[in-house]
């Protein structure tokens, strides 16, 4: 039986991991939305994607100096927000999916790989049963269309659309494995007793 990890309360760096099993009602999925576009690993999450691409003048039509710096990290906050809009409410609420991250009980590294790959392409439903994660794959595919809007028009295109896509899914695998072990760090950092467990 794998055992799955609960808060104690909610995080404010991963909002997104499970603090109870309860059922979720969309108004609850509406605010995950909000607080995980705000939140400390998003906003450190695009403060560094902004520094990478500053560095490498990607996308080249945003410029440098502070107003380039400006301009990609408002655009990363940006498609992190529609995505979660997308992904995390409105087709969570729509397909009844389960838009939180259940971390393992005690993770090893190569389960927290594998458990971090399983949980791109399968989520929980309202009901807890796994289900394939039409709303976690297609958020951010709709979203990077919608940049493409705001996106510098030289970089716009189906192909950079589907080279971000595939960037964004291996951002949200190095997050799974971060949010595999932050009820594990927390603890430690806290001397906290464990949070309570679930069986699945």
């Amino acid at each position: 039986m794998v055992l799955f990890v609960m808060l104690d309360k909610k995080s404010i760096v991963f909002p997104d991991i499970a603090a109870d099993s309860a059922r979720m009602s969309t108004g609850q999925k509406f605010k995950l939305f909000v607080d995980d576009s705000i939140s400390l690993h998003t906003l450190a999450q695009s403060s560094l994607s902004a520094a990478i691409s500053q560095a490498t003048d990607s996308p080249h039509g945003y410029g440098q100096g502070s107003d380039g710096y400006a301009k990609r990290f408002g655009s990363s906050m940006a498609r992190g927000a529609s995505s979660n809009f997308f992904g995390t409410f409105l087709l969570a609420s729509a397909l009844h999916q389960d838009p939180r991250f259940f971390p393992e009980r005690d993770p090893t590294f190569g389960r927290s790989v594998t458990y971090s790959l399983q949980r791109l392409v399968v989520t929980r439903n309202d009901e807890g049963r796994d289900v394939a994660n039409w709303s976690g794959l297609m958020g951010p595919l709709l979203s990077e269309g919608l940049a493409n809007a705001y996106w510098p028009e030289q970089d716009r295109g189906a192909g950079q659309t589907f080279q971000r896509y595939g960037l964004d899914l291996v951002v949200q695998l190095g997050g799974n494995m971060l949010r595999e072990y932050w009820p594990v760090f927390f603890r430690k950092v806290r001397g906290s007793p464990r949070p309570q467990a679930q069986g699945k």
